[in-house]
Formats: structure tokens, sequence, C-alpha cells
């Protein structure tokens, strides 16, 4: 049968399995950004009424942190497992993971129910959170671009990354709803729903996932007989360098990034006096913004060279970064 689909794009197998990368990440960010907003807003709260405002949100946000220790190493098992079993089965892994982690969270006793078991049990499941996203991004990349045209390799291959702010918006938009119901039962109930998603948006990653073949490349190599027996370790023994860059280059990003959907939140609450919904208002905008940018640089990157879009991001990233002076009084009581 004869594949009638614009060449330009890819093929349908081709969609289909960037589709997968593009839906499934989103899921999985969608399940970690509501964890980052709950962090913010609600956690110091729920989790450790005892420590007080500004230490209970100290506690709240180490517990954001401890996925960022997790993610490493949710990399290098499933970056292993991606190159010996196949990347298909890992990212089926990583979604039931996630998916799994997150629900159980929206069914967690606070701190008035169960005292520091509760915090325990939360930080034990953001790290599981955290092993997830850290397997999920770079297997997911890796089916893409291992299923992309040779003229969209760098379009596929954001993917992934066009998810990360898909899901901010999908998970800003569900928190800005949620931040509207009464005090209460915001901090009895309502907190809960968006995390009790997750274990439905489980299944409708997984069923877009299992639609989809192993990439042609992986198989071929399979059929070889050339799977590597240690895959992450020949990467580090034979290109550190590279591997230091690419480490440097990301952490750059990820912690701007997280400055801005996390930080930002609670100093726009805490000390300017905004709103939570307010603020979630502003940081749908810039999720939006975000999204935007992101598909427009993912098409630019088959036309111009990763260092030209690198430098470039950066240049406006210094542009836009301009302190303000101008000082507020904090707000005391929201």
């Amino acid at each position: 049968m004869t594949d009638t689909t614009s060449p330009s794009f890819g093929t349908k197998q081709q969609k289909r399995a960037a589709l997968a990368s593009l839906v499934g990440t989103t899921v999985e960010w969608f399940d970690f950004f509501i964890y980052a907003t709950a962090a913010s807003l609600v956690f110091s709260t729920v989790f450790f009424p005892d420590l007080g405002d500004n230490v209970g949100l100290l506690a709240s946000f180490a517990t954001l942190g401890v996925a960022f220790l997790a993610r490493p190493v949710g990399a290098f098992i499933f970056g292993h497992l991606g190159d010996r079993v196949g990347r298909r089965t890992t990212l089926i892994i990583t979604l039931s993971v996630m998916g799994g982690s997150t629900g159980l969270i929206g069914l967690l006793p606070t701190w008035d129910a169960i005292g520091i078991w509760a915090p325990i049990l939360l930080t034990s499941l953001r790290f599981l959170q955290g092993v997830a996203v850290g397997g999920e991004w770079g297997g997911a990349v890796l089916m893409s671009v291992e299923n992309a045209p040779k003229s969209r390799i760098r379009f596929y291959g954001s993917m992934p990354q066009i998810a990360s702010p898909l899901a901010l918006v999908l998970a800003t938009v569900v928190m800005y709803f949620v931040a509207k119901l009464p005090e209460d039962d915001l901090m009895s109930w309502g907190w809960r729903i968006p995390f009790l998603t997750g274990f439905l948006l489980v299944v409708i990653g997984m069923v877009i996932r299992l639609g989809v073949s192993e990439s042609e490349e992986f198989e071929a190599v399979k059929d070889k007989g050339e799977v590597k027996g240690h895959p992450v370790l020949d990467v580090l023994r034979t290109m550190p360098g590279r591997v230091v860059a690419g480490v440097g280059l990301q952490a750059s990003v990820i912690v701007l990034f997280y400055l801005i959907t996390t930080y930002m939140l609670s100093m726009a609450v805490d000390s300017h006096g905004f709103t939570r919904s307010d603020t979630l208002m502003i940081l749908l905008v810039a999720a939006v913004v975000d999204l935007l940018a992101m598909v427009a640089v993912g098409v630019l990157s088959d036309k111009f060279s990763a260092w030209k879009m690198f430098t470039a991001g950066v240049v406006f990233t210094g542009l836009f970064a301009s302190p303000s002076s101008r000082s507020t009084t904090p707000a005391t009581s929201h």
C-alpha cells in the first residue's frame, strides 16, 4: 500500500511515532508540573503545617527538588534499558511509573492524619516521578529522531520538548480552576483532583504508545546482534566531553525554567500580593508563548545550525531577564 501522506513532515508511521512521543511526554510533564505548582501553593500547608509558612515552603520545595536528584538515576537506568530492550518498552514503563506515582500522591493522607509519614511518602513518590521523567525524556527523543525523515530530524527531536510547555499549559489551566475553590475545599480535597487524573492520563498515553512499533534503527541493530552490553558506560568512556557539554547546556535552561514556574508562584503570592488565580494566569500566558516559540524553533532548527539557535536563545533570554528595582510591601494575607 502506498503512503500518500506529505513527505515534507514524514510518512504516516513517522508522524505516529512523533505524536506518541509528544502525547506520552505531555502526560509525564503534566504529572510533573502539577506537583511543582502544588508545592508552591498548597503543600506547605497540607504536609508541613507545624513548620510555619516560610520553613514549610522551604520543606515543600525540598520535596520538589528530590525529583531533580532522581532524574539522572532514571536517565541512567532507562537509557541502559532503552539500548538493551528497546525504546518502546522503556517508554511504556516510564509512563506507568509516572502515572501510578502521581495518582497515589492524590490519595496520600496529610500531616494531620499520619504525621511525619505524610511527607516521607510524598517525597518517595516524588522521587519516583523524577526517575520516570528522567528515563522518559531521552527515550522519547530517540523514538522521535530514529523515526524522523532526514529533512525533519531536529523538528521531530523537539517533540518531547514541545510537550513541556504544552503540559505546563494544561497543568496551569487545571490548577487555575482548582485554586479558585474556597480555601477549606482547596486544602482538604481540591488539590487532589489534578493528581488523581494521573491514573486516567496514563491509560490514554499507553493506548497511543502501544500503537507505535519499535524504531527501524534499533530493530536493525538488534537483528545484527550489535546491541551493547553496557551502552551508557560506553558513551561516558568514548564521548565524555559531549556528555558534559550537553549536561551544561541543558542545565542552563532548566534552572531558569523552574525559577519561573515554581519560585515565581510563591514569590508573587507571598511577597507581591497576587492571588493564586492571578499568578497562575500569568504563568499560563508565559506557557502559551513558550509553546508557540518551541514549535517555531523546532521548525527553524532544521534550517539553521544548533549552535546558532542556542546562541539566539541565550541572547533573547538575557534581554528579557532585566531585573526590576521596584520594591513592594509583602502581602499579609492571600
